[in-house]
């Protein structure tokens, strides 16, 4: 329940220089950043984090549209965000479309494991298959498999991220 943002008064102008000159290059970076301080400021408690676990309780897609009312936050930040808030806090959820986000590696390791098509699909086929496509077809072959899709994206996510590693660390098992 602690912040720091209920007891300190920012210069966004000042605040802005600073994240520039601190390496945050990205114009869009330092507008979300800037934009979620606009609202944490505006939260009662200036937690955001205790504010959007309430909303998830009391209505997923109103929390969904007030993350993304923030400028640069889309999909794939705001369910990332969900995802992890829903495990950490065991939320449970009615719509797992709000806590599935979906990158590249998501969308190959899908396509691997045959998921979006029973072939699998080409690069050029893959690249037209949209995050919703994916997510409706990975959140449907889960649930009908009894498999937690928070669990299973958070997964595919790890297995995505440390994927060069695990190749690595197990290059020699490859060879044998």
């Amino acid at each position: 329940e602690n912040t720091i943002f209920k007891e300190i008064n920012y210069d966004l102008v000042k605040l802005e220089s600073e994240l520039k000159e601190g390496g945050v290059n990205n114009k869009g970076d330092r507008t979300m950043i800037l934009d979620t301080i606009k609202l944490i400021k505006t939260l009662p408690n200036h937690n955001i984090t205790t504010h959007i676990v309430k909303k998830l309780k009391e209505n997923e897609q109103q929390a969904y549209d007030e993350l993304t009312s923030i400028r640069y936050v889309k999909d794939k930040i705001a369910t990332l965000y969900f995802r992890e808030l829903c495990w950490l806090f065991d939320i449970p959820i009615k719509d797992y479309q709000l806590v599935f986000p979906v990158d590249t590696w998501v969308k190959q390791m899908a396509n691997n494991l045959k998921i979006l098509n029973e072939d699998g699909l080409s690069n050029e086929e893959l690249k037209k298959v949209s995050g919703l496509e994916v997510k409706e077809k990975v959140i449907d072959i889960c649930l009908k498999n009894s498999i937690d899709p928070i669990k299973f994206n958070a997964g595919l996510w790890y297995v995505g991220i440390h994927s060069l590693d695990i190749v690595l660390k197990n290059l020699e098992n490859i060879h044998s």
